[in-house]
This record gives C-alpha cells, structure tokens and sequence, in this order.
C-alpha cells in the first residue's frame, strides 16, 4: 500500500486479514520544507450598492490552488466582486501548505454636504443658496432641492422658509438635510442692564443666520472692540453703550445697542465714627469688600480739618483693620471730624479714589 503527495500531518491507518485480524495505528507526516504560499490583496470600497470587490495575488503556489470564502455562495475564485460592506475570510490550500486570511470591505458612503446660505438682512430676494462641496460617496452626484434639480457650486436664490435638500451618488448611496432660511430682518435691539462697579457682564450678539454669512463687530465709542466676535466679556468703570453691528453680503446692516449703566454706590463701607478706647467696639478703620471686587487699598491718607496730614499707610486689605489707627487716634481730646482719602484698585485692573469723612468721639 503506496499513498503519495500528501500533506503534512498525523494520519490514522487500519489493515486487516482473511481472518479478521485488525492492526491499527497512525503516522505523522512532517513537512520537510517552509510554506511558501502567501496572500497580498487588492480591495475596492463598496458603495451602496454592493459594489466592492476583492482580488488576490496569491505568491508561492506548488500545485493547484483551492480558494474557500467565508460565504459558501462564493466560488472557488480570485476575485470576488459585487460585494456589500463587511467582513470576508478566505482560505487558500496548495499541495503543501494552508493559508488563511481576512478582508474588511468599506463602504464609500456620502459623509457630508457642505453648502452655503448667503442671508439678508434687508430684502428676502436676496437670500442665496449655494452647495459648496460633496464629501465621499461615488460622483457623478445627483442634486435635488425641493424636489427640483440643481448643479454643484451653483448659486440660486431661496424664500424665506423650511428646504429639504437630497444628494444621491452613483452608487446608491443618499445624504438628505433639512435648512430653514429667516425672513429677512434688519434687527434693531436695544437692551439696558444695570451692573456694579468691578462686575463683569458678557454680551451675546444676535445673528440671523450662519456665522460666514455676515460681517459682524463689536463697537465702543472708543471704536472697534472686536471683528468677527459672537460675544464679548467687559467691566466698564462708567456708563457706556456697546454695539453690535451686523453687516450682510450685499452691505446691509443692523444694529444691536445695550446700554450699561454702571453702578458706584454702596460698593465698600466705611464707617463714619469711631471711639478708639481700646474696648473692641469701633475702634479700628476698616474697609468694607463685601463683594469682594477690590485687589487692595493702594492707600490710606487721613487728614484733621486743618489739612495737616496726620495718618498715612500703604497696600492695605480690605476687611482688616489699618494698622496703628487705634493707638493714634486714642490720643485726640474731645470729638474731631478728620477727612480721609483712599486709592482703591480693583481686580480687574483700574484704580479708583474714594474721599469721606468720620469724627472721633470721645
């Protein structure tokens, strides 16, 4: 018994005589030589369509190859085509040797349509429409907008209103978008707001439409704060109005105005009397931040009714007590008013001076 050309591995072998002697036993088949069959690829994406393909290049094939795919309904082939997205095996047999490998199919599928609105303010027969660019998916493309057909990179004008816009490839694949187009309207807003001293307040300016539709500026009456800025963060020292200007393609304009007030009072406290006896109560000049709005008191001067400056003291915080005030003023017989003034410089960078009077009451 003579059995050749085959492959390496264990095989299992029966003999038996006239008189039903049984002799059974295995043998293993080592390869004497390295496998050299190998697979290289060429894959083609799929559309929508079941359109992607598969081709192998197989290298190091010893006989006659045998080519077994995952999916039983395709044959014995090196290239498979019409393939939907996804996952294949493949397994190719020579005389000597067994390979397997895996391929992933993509799916050219449309990621996105970009398209630009040209919106104005002023005249609703001005409003455009324009497709800018088409990315994946097979060209040549199919452009539908509400249901009538258009070219890429084509300008058309729109209504006012709710479009749909649909986007086939050649391939079965579709993108669709929903886009509202305002009405025409030149905004005029005027807004007022009342904020403390220090505060900060952020600015939200209006837009009828996309950004890249329309020039825009932030405007002080110092000029320009900022081009092309949605929203802008101030702390203004005094009342200001702040505008926002909105200008379309074809230079029509509109115009947000806020009107800040700025409100000083009541920002700190300073009592206006003291009994400095040393008993705890009203002795000590103090600053009062409840707000919290003040980097430090950049200066203390204090001065009696002759303009004699008798108390002076530097980079104070507020809330505590200036130092000394106490053991000096101890001293003052009989009830006095003195005048005092103060350099305050508050977080947000700006200084500020604060004049006022207390008496000393004995």
């Amino acid at each position: 018994l003579r059995r050749t050309r085959l492959l390496p591995g264990v095989y299992e072998f029966t003999i038996s005589d006239a008189n039903n002697c049984i002799l059974s036993d295995s043998v293993e088949i080592l390869s004497s030589e390295i496998c050299q069959l190998e697979i290289e690829s060429s894959i083609t994406a799929s559309g929508c369509d079941s359109s992607g393909s598969v081709t192998l290049n197989l290298t190091g094939v010893r006989g006659e190859a045998n080519v077994v795919w995952s999916k039983t309904e395709i044959p014995n082939t090196r290239v498979v085509q019409g393939l939907s997205a996804g996952r294949y095996w493949v397994t190719v047999r020579d005389e000597f040797c067994e390979v397997s490998d895996t391929f992933d199919v993509p799916v050219n599928d449309i990621e996105d349509v970009v398209f630009q609105i040209g919106q104005s303010l002023c005249d609703a027969r001005k409003n455009t429409f324009k497709i800018i660019s088409v990315k994946g998916g097979t060209d040549p493309y199919q452009l539908n907008l509400n249901g009538q057909s258009i070219q890429l990179t084509n300008e058309i004008i729109l209504d006012p209103g709710t479009h749909n816009l649909r986007v086939n490839d050649s391939k079965g694949c579709v993108d669709n978008s929903v886009f509202m187009v305002e009405p025409a309207s030149d905004i005029r807003l005027q807004r007022d707001t009342t904020i403390k001293l220090g505060e900060e307040l952020t600015l939200f300016g209006q837009l009828p439409g996309p950004e890249d539709s329309f020039l825009f500026r932030w405007i002080e009456r110092k000029g320009i704060i900022c081009e092309q800025c949605r929203n802008i963060t101030i702390s203004p020292t005094a009342t200001s109005k702040y505008i926002f200007e909105v200008e379309d393609a074809s230079g029509c304009r509109s115009r947000q105005e806020y009107n800040i007030r700025v409100d000083s009072r009541n920002l700190i406290y300073i009592p206006n009397a003291f009994t400095p006896n040393g008993d705890g109560l009203n002795d000590a000049f103090i600053v009062y931040d409840g707000l919290a709005l003040i980097e430090e008191i950049v200066s203390l001067d204090i001065f009696d009714r002759r303009g004699m400056k008798i108390y002076q003291a530097k980079n104070l915080t507020t809330n505590e007590e200036a130092p000394d005030f106490t053991s000096i003023f101890q001293e003052v017989i009989g009830p006095q008013v003195y005048m005092y003034i103060i350099e305050i410089r508050f977080k947000q960078g700006y200084k500020q001076s604060i004049k006022g009077d207390f008496i000393i009451v004995k």
